[in-house]
């Protein structure tokens, strides 16, 4: 009896051939001769599968999405499903590029990681992650997410000392650090 991931494996693969140099995957020709038929393969078959979906308006962050029998999958999803043989959830876009699906840029890891790539809100004032100022004391205050709950850091004269403290924080927490700055 085939297991859940083959099914879907099998299906995907009846519909789509997936170009491991560049990460994309393109249509294959569907078998049959009604108009139907005909007149899908002669306007999809052997193109681009997917469509780029901003998922994030403030980031710009976008995904392909490839829609196959009313089922959506992210088609970095499919990539490491093609390549390593498994549906998994928490995929990382390592270069922080949502369409660049290439096998080399993708890797797994847990939703608190991926969570610290995220890119600063355009509302941020401070220009830098986890930095904000604060009007009664006159000074910046620096907090992280350590263990899944935030921590306050401490309250500094200048906004780049405020994030030097929170970059050692993350670093120490999870060992590498994603510096986003606001460019307006």
């Amino acid at each position: 009896m085939k297991s859940e991931i083959d099914l879907v494996l099998s299906k995907i693969k009846s519909r789509l051939v997936y170009h491991s140099e560049t990460g994309e995957f393109s249509w294959k020709r569907v078998p049959g001769n009604s108009r139907t038929i005909n007149s899908w393969n002669s306007r999809y078959s052997g193109k681009i599968a997917g469509t780029k979906r901003c998922v994030n308006k403030e980031s710009k962050l976008y995904y392909v999405f490839i829609n196959i029998e009313g089922m959506i999958y992210r088609a970095h999803a499919l990539v490491w499903l093609f390549e390593k043989g498994e549906l998994v959830k928490g995929i990382d876009h390592i270069d922080g590029d949502g369409l660049n699906n290439h096998i080399s840029n993708l890797r797994v890891v847990p939703h608190s990681i991926n969570q610290r790539k995220a890119r600063i809100p355009v509302n941020n004032t401070s220009g830098f992650k986890g930095v904000s100022y604060r009007k009664d004391t006159c000074k910046w205050t620096a907090r992280a997410k350590i263990q899944g709950r935030y921590k306050s850091l401490g309250s500094f004269t200048t906004k780049e000392e405020a994030f030097d403290a929170y970059k050692n924080a993350v670093l120490e927490e999870c060992g590498e650090i994603h510096v986003h700055l606001i460019t307006k």
